[in-house]
C-alpha cells in the first residue's frame, strides 16, 4: 500500500509546490456556488479565501458578477466548456485595485460536465499604466503637431497681410507727399496711414504669437 501511495503523494506534493511557486493568484472554484476550494499563497492567507466565493475575494461583491462590465470567466466556461482569457479589475490582499489578466479553464467530471474552474490572474497594472502613458504622449504629440500646423498657417497668412500693408502704407505715404499742405485729402490719407500702421502692428503681434506657438509645439515634440 505504501509503495502505491508514495508516488501519488510525491506527485501531489510536487503539484502543490508548483502551484505555490506561482507569483500570481491561482485558485480552483466550484461552479455550483462559486466557492473557492483551493488557492495558492499569492491569493492571500487562507482565512482570506476559505469559505468565500471568487466574487467576494476578487471583486468585493456579495453576488456573482453580472457580466455587464466584463465577461465572467465562469459564465463563459459553463456556457462553452472552453478556456477564456479576459481583463478584469481585481482587489488584492491589501485591498488595492489592480488590473489583471484572468485565465479560466474548465475541469470536467466523468460525464463531461464542468464541475470546477481553474483560474489564475496575472497582474498587468504596470503594463496598463505604461500603455496609458504612451497614449497620453501620443495625444500630446498629435496636439503639438496641430498647434504647429495652425501656427505655420497663421504665420503664413500674417506674412502675406504684412506685405500687403507695407505696400498700402508705402503708396499712401507717396500719395501724401504729392498732396500740398492744407488740402483736405491729405487728412484722409493720414487716416488711411494711421489705420495701416495699426494693422501692421497687429500683424506683428500675430507673427510673434505664431513664432511662440510653433516653438512651443516643437519643444513638446
Amino acid at each position: 500500500m505504501k509503495k502505491t501511495d508514495t508516488p501519488l503523494r510525491q506527485q501531489t506534493l510536487l503539484l502543490q509546490a508548483i502551484i505555490e511557486s506561482l507569483t500570481y493568484p491561482f485558485y480552483v472554484v466550484d461552479v455550483k456556488d462559486c466557492s473557492i476550494v483551493m488557492a495558492n499563497a499569492a491569493l492571500g492567507p487562507v482565512d482570506r479565501w476559505q469559505g468565500k466565493t471568487c466574487h467576494q475575494v476578487t471583486h468585493r461583491r456579495d453576488s456573482p458578477c453580472t457580466g455587464e462590465e466584463d465577461i465572467c470567466p465562469m459564465a463563459h466556461v459553463l456556457r462553452t466548456g472552453k478556456p477564456i482569457k479576459v481583463e478584469h479589475i481585481h482587489y488584492n490582499a491589501r485591498g488595492e485595485q489592480r488590473f489583471v489578466e484572468v485565465s479560466g479553464y474548465p475541469v470536467f467530471d466523468d460525464r463531461g460536465e464542468v464541475v470546477q474552474m481553474i483560474e489564475y490572474s496575472k497582474d498587468i497594472t504596470e503594463e496598463k499604466k505604461a500603455e496609458e502613458g504612451q497614449s497620453l504622449l501620443e495625444d500630446k504629440l498629435r496636439q503639438a503637431q496641430k498647434m504647429e500646423a495652425i501656427g505655420t498657417l497663421a504665420g503664413g497668412i500674417a506674412h502675406d497681410f504684412n506685405n500687403i500693408l507695407t505696400a498700402i502704407i508705402g503708396y499712401g505715404e507717396m500719395v501724401k507727399d504729392a498732396i500740398p499742405e492744407g488740402v483736405e485729402a491729405r487728412q484722409d490719407i493720414d487716416q488711411v496711414l494711421k489705420a495701416g500702421r495699426r494693422a501692421k502692428d497687429l500683424v506683428q503681434h500675430i507673427l510673434t504669437f505664431c513664432l511662440l506657438y510653433t516653438s512651443d509645439a516643437a519643444d513638446e515634440e
